[in-house]
């Protein structure tokens, strides 16, 4: 069974035998007193129905407008009349470029757990298409690559070992170390004892 009110109320529902009346409207505002997380941005509010045997799955197709688009981080809200709070669908896919979030509504079956809103809550359903919190990305950028320590150490040690055998040669270079001795000519009188000739 099928229910088509996108153009009225912007709510289309597919739901699987069992069902023998569906019904969605578009709410003015919240419609009950429990308020919505402080971390979202309250869209539009609708109740959806489905009346007859039970169905076992549904897909409820909720749509946006142009006062109030939907993002990749929108959400859609159930209010749990056991819990008295709202609580965002489990099972939500995002079409912004259909313009649409379709909540996927089904028992448990195998190892799958049942949907949050069940088949049987959705005999009366109050929801809220909000914008939830915008997602941060982080740009990553690449670090400079590093040498190790232990690897510029060679480096110094192997220029050390250029210069040494250079300065070796300029030691070579060097003329001779002087001497001194007392002065040969005798007609020389010394002033002092400090005062003495320079020979190579």
């Amino acid at each position: 069974m099928t229910l088509t009110a996108q153009t009225a109320v912007g709510v289309n529902v597919t739901a699987s035998s069992g069902l023998t009346t569906l019904g969605a409207a578009v709410l003015d505002s919240n419609p009950v007193s429990a308020v919505l997380p402080a971390t979202v941005t309250p869209l539009l509010y609708f109740d959806v129905f489905g009346f007859g045997t039970g169905a076992a799955s549904a897909a409820v197709d909720f749509y946006d407008t142009t006062a109030t688009p939907i993002t990749q981080n929108s959400l859609v809200y159930f209010y749990n009349t056991t819990a008295s709070n709202w609580q965002v669908c489990s099972n939500l896919t995002v079409s912004t470029a259909n313009d649409f979030i379709e909540v996927a509504i089904a028992s448990a079956a195998g190892s799958n757990p049942a949907t949050a809103p069940t088949p049987a809550q959705f005999e009366g359903l109050q929801f809220a298409l909000v914008n939830g919190p915008q997602v941060r990305q982080l740009l990553l950028l690449p670090l400079p690559r590093l040498t190790p320590l232990r690897q510029l150490m060679p480096h110094r040690l192997q220029l050390h070992r250029r210069l040494l055998p250079r300065q070796q040669r300029q030691q070579q270079r060097l003329p001779p170390r002087l001497k001194l001795r007392p002065a040969a000519n005798p007609s020389f009188l010394p002033v002092s004892s400090t005062d003495l000739w320079l020979s190579a």
